[in-house]
Order: C-alpha cells, then sequence, then structure tokens
C-alpha cells in the first residue's frame, strides 16, 4: 500500500469519525454514550461491570456515562438481584429508539467507507 493510499484511509476515517458525530449530535448523544447503548442493546440488563469489560470504559468514567444517559431518559439502572452492590442497565423505550438510530448511522457510514475502499482498489475482509 502505497504513503498516498494510506493517507486517503486516514482522510476516509476522519470524515467517518467527523460524519458521524455530527449525526450523533442530532441525536443528543456522544460518541462514547452510543458506543455503551449499543452495547445494552445487544445485551440488555447487564451489570454495569460487564458494560465496563465489554466497552473497555474504566469504571468511574462508565457509571458517569450511565447517569448522563439515565439524566437524558435513555437508560434505566436498578439494583442486582443478585448482588446489591451491583447495578443492572436496560434501555427506556427512547434509548431503544436512539440505539437503532445510531446501529443505522454506523451502518450507513460503514457502506460508504467501503464503497471507498472498493474504488481505491482495496478488499476489505470482515
Amino acid at each position: 500500500m502505497s504513503l498516498q493510499t494510506l493517507h486517503k484511509f486516514h482522510r476516509l476515517g476522519q470524515l467517518a469519525d467527523s460524519t458521524f458525530e455530527s449525526q450523533l449530535d442530532k441525536l443528543n448523544v456522544t460518541a462514547r454514550q452510543a458506543h455503551l447503548l449499543g452495547t445494552i442493546q445487544s445485551n440488555p440488563g447487564a451489570s454495569q461491570t460487564f458494560l465496563v469489560e465489554k466497552t473497555n470504559v474504566d469504571r468511574s468514567t462508565l457509571s458517569d456515562i450511565v447517569r448522563r444517559t439515565t439524566k437524558k431518559g435513555l437508560t434505566k439502572r436498578t439494583r442486582s438481584t443478585k448482588d446489591a452492590r451491583a447495578y443492572n442497565v436496560t434501555l427506556t423505550s427512547a434509548g431503544e429508539r436512539v440505539a437503532s438510530e445510531v446501529s443505522k448511522i454506523a451502518n450507513r457510514i460503514t457502506d460508504d467507507l467501503l464503497t471507498a475502499a472498493k474504488a481505491l482498489g482495496v478488499t476489505v475482509r470482515n
């Protein structure tokens, strides 16, 4: 791969990030909040400890993100019935809608990136 091609991929990544962020702004969520919502959607009722492991976000930051998404009405936090020290997190109906929209946005951007990669003559495998 040439340096010019590598630069084009770098620029495509920047554009994808910028596009993703601007679309998330319309949903009033940050990229980290969107990532958390998607993880909760895939793992309903997961503990905060599990979400820390799945998202690779440290415990205190994840707790803050959950607090903020709860304040926005996107998540609900309840004490675990198995461990009174632990919290389980679920999406509210509004959180489900936002998570679904985020997924659609991410899929569109991914499709655009794959199309651009193909135009550059690069084959991408999943």
